[in-house]
C-alpha cells in the first residue's frame, strides 16, 4: 500500500508540472507556431526597409544622368566668308526679324522702306557693349585681312553665343570667332515715335510740337515713376518742360545729356518701357 501511495504521489506531481491533457496549458505545436509568427514579423520589417536602401543606391546614378544632360556641345566657330551675306540679303533677314517682307528689287534703299513701315535706321560704330546697350538685332559689316567686306545679321547675343541669320536658317557660333572680322560698324532698326508718323492728335492738326509733348509727356510720367528716387522727385520731374525731362532721363540712363530725344534716347526709352520689338540679348520679341 505504501508503495502504491508513493507511486500515485509521483504521478500527480508530474501532472502538475506538465499539465493535464486538455487543461489549456501550452502545447508544443502552439509554442512553435508563436515562435514562427515572431520570426515572420521580423522578416517583414526588414523587407519594408529594403526599397529605401535600393533607392538610395540609385540616387548617384540619377544625379550623374542629370549632370550629363546639362553638358552642352561646344559651339562651332564662325567661318568667313561662308557664313556671310550681301547687304541687300542682310536687310531682308533683318526686316524679317521685325515681321516685315523686304524686296530689294522693289525698294532699293532699305532705310526708305523702313520709314514707310514706321521704323528708322541707325548706322553707328561701337563695340559689343554698344550692341548690348541698344539691344536690337544688328547688321554687322565684316572684313577679312585682305579687305574683303561682307555682312552678317546678329539676332542673338548671350555670353560667347552669337546667333546669326542666314538664308539657309539660323545658326549659332562663338562670338569670339566672329569678332576679329568686325571693326565696329553696325546698323539697327528702331521704332520711330508716333508723333513723327503723323498719328498723334497734334500732328493731325499740323502741330507736331504738341504731338511730341503728348507722346513724350505720357512716357516720361511712367519713366519718372520707375527711376525717381522719391515721390518728391517724381512730382518735380512731371512738372518739368519736355526738354528738361529728357535731360533728366538721359542723365539717369547714362546717355549724352543734350535734351534732344534722338535715336539713342528713344531706343533706350522703348527698352525701359518694354516695347514690343525684337531684342538682341534675349533673341526674341518682347511683348
Amino acid at each position: 500500500m505504501l508503495a502504491a501511495a508513493l507511486l500515485m504521489a509521483i504521478i500527480m506531481t508530474t501532472w502538475l508540472f506538465i499539465g493535464l491533457p486538455g487543461s489549456g496549458g501550452p502545447e508544443p505545436d502552439a509554442v512553435a507556431e508563436n515562435q514562427g509568427r515572431s520570426l515572420t514579423g521580423a522578416i517583414e520589417r526588414v523587407e519594408l526597409d529594403m526599397p529605401v536602401v535600393e533607392l538610395s543606391e540609385k540616387l548617384p546614378e540619377a544625379s550623374e544622368q542629370t549632370s550629363d544632360s546639362r553638358e552642352e556641345e561646344p559651339l562651332p566657330e564662325f567661318e568667313f566668308p561662308d557664313q556671310t551675306i550681301s547687304l541687300p540679303v542682310a536687310f531682308r533677314e533683318l526686316f524679317e526679324l521685325w515681321g516685315l517682307e523686304y524686296r530689294a528689287s522693289e525698294s532699293p534703299v532699305a532705310c526708305e522702306f523702313a520709314e514707310g513701315q514706321g521704323l528708322r535706321c541707325l548706322q553707328n560704330k561701337g563695340a559689343r557693349r554698344s550692341l548690348e546697350f541698344l539691344d536690337r538685332p544688328a547688321i554687322l559689316q565684316l572684313r577679312n585681312g585682305n579687305g574683303d567686306s561682307h555682312y552678317a545679321v546678329l539676332s542673338g547675343l548671350q555670353d560667347n553665343r552669337a546667333t546669326i541669320e542666314l538664308p539657309s536658317g539660323r545658326q549659332e557660333v562663338t562670338f569670339s570667332s566672329l569678332e576679329p572680322y568686325w571693326f565696329g560698324e553696325f546698323t539697327v532698326l528702331w521704332e520711330a515715335p508716333a508723333y513723327t508718323l503723323g498719328d498723334a492728335s497734334g500732328s493731325a492738326q499740323g502741330n507736331e510740337r504738341v504731338a511730341e509733348q503728348i507722346w513724350m509727356g505720357s512716357r516720361m510720367m511712367e519713366l519718372a515713376s520707375r527711376y525717381a528716387e522719391s515721390r518728391q522727385e517724381e512730382s518735380r520731374v512731371n512738372r518739368m518742360p519736355i526738354e528738361e525731362q529728357v535731360r533728366w532721363y538721359q542723365q539717369q540712363r547714362g546717355l549724352t545729356v543734350d535734351g534732344i530725344a534722338g535715336a539713342m534716347t528713344i531706343i533706350q526709352m522703348n527698352n525701359d518701357l518694354e516695347s514690343a520689338v525684337p531684342r538682341l540679348t534675349s533673341g526674341r520679341m518682347v511683348n
